[in-house]
């Protein structure tokens, strides 16, 4: 019992003689939290640099360090879906246990990818259109009284004449020469 108390002291100067911030708050993290990630690289055997490791369910990330390597602190107690990103590299999605029986360094070794696959762009910005050409573009719409181009058909024969393009899509049209 004097063995037990002598040995909290010293643990107790110990702590308070590093004198390091933050040294309170590591002590209140269970030792099991503190699990490690290894990515190394299929064809070479080298430390992937700058991967991110994504805990999917929250968007919490880390990215791995020099070595390769990444602390799966910021994921909560029982785990998570992690999924590895870095170009250049297949994806990887997978379920990572944190818990005191699930302590040991997880080792992946990321595949080369030779093609990345296609991503398809959508232009979803809305395009200025001035109060006027709006009111246009309502009544054109609406089929209101009148005779409506669109864009597309006004596009199409550019190197037209207005006065042949008009004849062409407007019935009854008449075009005559003069001032």
């Amino acid at each position: 019992m004097i063995i037990a108390a002598a040995l909290s002291l010293v643990a107790i100067q110990c702590e308070a003689q590093t004198g390091a911030p933050g040294a309170a708050e590591t002590a209140q993290i269970p030792w099991y939290r503190f699990r490690v990630l290894g990515l190394f690289d299929d064809q070479s055997g080298l430390p992937v640099e700058g991967a991110d490791v994504i805990d999917v369910l929250s968007g919490n990330s880390v990215r791995t360090t020099s070595t390769g390597t990444a602390s799966l602190l910021f994921l909560p107690d029982g785990g998570g879906l992690v999924r590895i990103r870095k170009i250049g590299y297949k994806l990887q999605t997978l379920m990572v246990s944190i818990a005191p029986e699930d302590t040991t360094p997880l080792t992946l070794i990321l595949e080369r990818v030779v093609e990345l696959p296609a991503i398809a762009t959508i232009d979803s910005a809305p395009r200025y259109r001035s109060s006027g050409l709006r009111g246009f573009e309502a009544r054109r719409q609406m089929k209101a009284a009148g005779e409506f181009m669109s864009e597309a058909e006004i596009r199409k024969d550019e190197g037209r004449s207005l006065g042949t393009l008009l004849m062409a899509y407007m019935p009854g049209v008449v075009i005559t020469a003069g001032r």
